[in-house]
């Protein structure tokens, strides 16, 4: 995920470049929900990671049409993985939210950017919308 400045800086610095891998075909004006999680660190012989955002791998949902776009591990138990997973139509409970944000899509293209497994990239522009508040007190 990227944003601000840079070459492939978008027209108002405001705006969110969301790059993702796969085919996530969102109408231009939907508005969408993007979650980031925390990934569930490494072990390794003499170093523990400690958890870090998975900001490239973000759960991002259609508000108009209720359509999740994710990865296998925001919905199936990674000691389930299999050729056809089983997965539950919500996010795995035990996931830890990094962030939550809303925002309306201006432009998305998906790409084929062929490889050996005919790989596919899409490509969101998105204008952060502000956050919702509760009634006032």
């Amino acid at each position: 995920m990227t944003s601000g400045a840079g070459a492939n800086a978008p027209p108002n610095p405001g705006f969110v470049v969301l790059q993702v891998h796969g085919a996530v075909a969102i109408p231009v004006g939907h508005r969408v929900e993007i979650r980031v999680y925390y990934s569930f660190g490494e072990t390794g012989l003499f170093s523990v990671d400690p958890p870090a955002p998975q900001f490239d791998s973000p759960l991002i949902t259609d508000l108009e049409t209720g359509i999740q776009y994710g990865k296998l591990r925001h919905f199936c138990d990674a000691s389930l993985y299999s050729e056809f997973a089983p997965a539950q139509a919500t996010p795995l409970p035990y996931l830890r939210e990094h962030s939550r944000w809303r925002g309306k899509i201006l432009v998305c293209n998906v790409l084929f950017c062929g490889g050996q497994y005919d790989q596919l990239q899409t490509t969101l522009l998105i204008e952060p919308m502000p956050a919702e508040t509760g009634p006032y007190r």
